[in-house]
């Protein structure tokens, strides 16, 4: 009987063992997806700043090819125009 009352023992003693094991498991694993929740939405942060990024670099772009343009008529319009002075003197 003593050597069944042992038994049983260090049975739940090793029931107790694999609890904590268990529990410590079920911290390291919400732990886990707590940081994979944390790194998504990292992710999908700096996926929206990259785009917002591209969009201001396509807009900067068509603008500086545009202020070329008119960089170029109005040196077309100074030269129309210094050739009139020319004339007139």
């Amino acid at each position: 009987l003593e050597a069944s009352d042992e038994a049983i023992r260090e049975l739940l003693h090793d029931v107790n063992e694999i609890d904590q094991m268990l529990a410590q498991n079920q911290e390291f694993d919400t732990k886990v997806e707590d940081f994979e929740q944390g790194f998504d939405g990292r992710v999908t942060d700096m996926k929206g700043s990259l785009a917002s990024g591209v969009d201001a670099i396509r807009h900067s772009s068509g603008s500086l090819e545009r202020a070329g343009a008119l960089g170029a008529a109005l040196s077309k319009r100074v030269e129309e125009l210094d050739a009139v002075l020319r004339s007139i003197r």
